[in-house]
Order: structure tokens, then sequence, then C-alpha cells
């Protein structure tokens, strides 16, 4: 995305750390762009079943930090495969019209999943930001879409830009229900039934490996745990 903004305008976006008091401890915009004054956020949902509800904290983020900063090109790009789209919990955040963000806040996520296991699209941020949320927050948000795009096999890649539509109003405080949630007690999974991502990473593989049964691991001497599907992948 940097390089393809740097392509076209000449100068090439940063990643910046913005501050909003009433959403404390936020990471970095993904790409800010000075001329016109944008902030974008990105999100690759690329395990199954999906996470694209995650840029429900995007948009969040978004319209805060755009309104004390002086950011009205608000966007939130997100890829996934058409059959997360389809199941999605939030895929009216990525339709033309307004949107309650409270009540997708408190909308159940099923089934609930790794690595967070939260059993509401407002609690899973809450355990994936460390028990960081919004103190106060906008209630509704206008959406606009701006592109939809296939990309990389059956994958499809949206564009939507975010304003808001409604008060900033506090936001209902959450208690986590600790450090990380474990993932809910049923048989254990092994190696045969897990469906690898594209791409499989180190952060995947130890994702992954705790709800394995023990016959799927193998240590490597002198090295991290290492799993069969590291094998099968290679």
């Amino acid at each position: 995305m940097k390089d393809e903004c740097e392509r076209r305008s000449g100068a090439r976006p940063v990643s910046k750390n913005l501050l909003a008091p009433e959403f404390p401890r936020l990471g970095p915009v993904d790409v800010v762009i000075a001329k016109p004054r944008m902030l974008v956020e990105l999100k690759w949902s690329y395990e199954r079943p999906g996470k694209t509800f995650e840029s429900v904290w995007d948009a969040i983020k978004l319209v805060l930090l755009g309104a004390r900063h002086g950011y009205d090109a608000l966007y939130v790009v997100t890829g996934a495969s058409r059959d997360d789209w389809t199941a999605s919990e939030s895929a009216d955040l990525f339709s033309p019209g307004e949107v309650d963000m409270l009540e997708i806040w408190a909308r159940a996520l099923t089934p609930a999943r790794g690595p967070n296991y939260g059993t509401t699209i407002g609690e899973d941020l809450l355990i994936g930001g460390k028990g960081n949320q919004p103190q106060r927050g906008h209630s509704r948000l206008a959406i606009r879409r701006i592109a939809e795009l296939p990309v990389a096999d059956d994958f499809e890649l949206r564009v939507i830009r975010v304003a808001t539509a409604g008060p900033i109003v506090d936001w209902p405080q959450l208690t986590a229900p600790g450090p990380l949630r474990t993932k809910p007690q049923c048989a254990p999974g092994t190696v045969t039934d897990v469906q690898l991502p594209p791409r499989v990473t180190q952060a995947w593989i130890e994702r992954t490996a705790p709800g394995l049964a023990g016959s799927g691991l193998r240590p490597i001497p002198g090295g991290t745990p290492r799993t069969r599907l590291e094998r099968r992948r290679a």
C-alpha cells in the first residue's frame, strides 16, 4: 500500500502513532498520508473461520483520531476469502449506509475462534488488545463503499470510507475473562483437522499448536517447538 501511494504521489506515507484520550494505548495507524490528509487501516484475514470483525476496532479508532488530528479521509481496507465475507459477523460495516457501532460491538461470534476466543466482537477485541478498549466512541458511523476487488485466488479486498454519523458516547466497559482466553474445552484436534492458511508463519504455528493433540507436536532439540504442520507445509 505504501509503495503504491508513493508511486502515485511521489511521497511515501508512514505508519504513525496518534493519540486519542477516548481510546488509550492505540497502536500506530498503518498508513498516514499528509497530502491529502488521510488515514488508512489495513487488515488481511487469511485464517478460517475469518476475523474480518477486527476491522470494527479500526473503524472506531479512525473516526476518533480523524476528528482529533484533522484527518477527514478515513479508510478501512480489509481482505478475506469470499466465503469468509459471506459468513462475516460484521459484513454490514462494509456496506453503504449507517451502522450502529454499539450493536456491532456486542454481537456474538459464531463460532468463537482463536487466538482470543471471545464470545462477542467486543470481548474478542478486548482480549486481543490486552485489556485495552474504547472509553468513549461514536455511536454510529456513515459508511461509503469505495471498492470491492478480487485478489489472490478467491480472496476479495474491500475498501470503505468511514465518517461520524452519531454523537460520542460513553462506551460499555467489558471485563476481560483473563490475560488470554484459552480454547473452549472440546476434543483435541489433530494435524489432519487443520486447514492451512495461504502462508504459514511462526505466529500462526504458535497460536494453532496448543489446540492440537499431543501427538501432533515434535520438539526440535535446542530449538522452539515445531509441529508436523510446518513439515507438511514445507
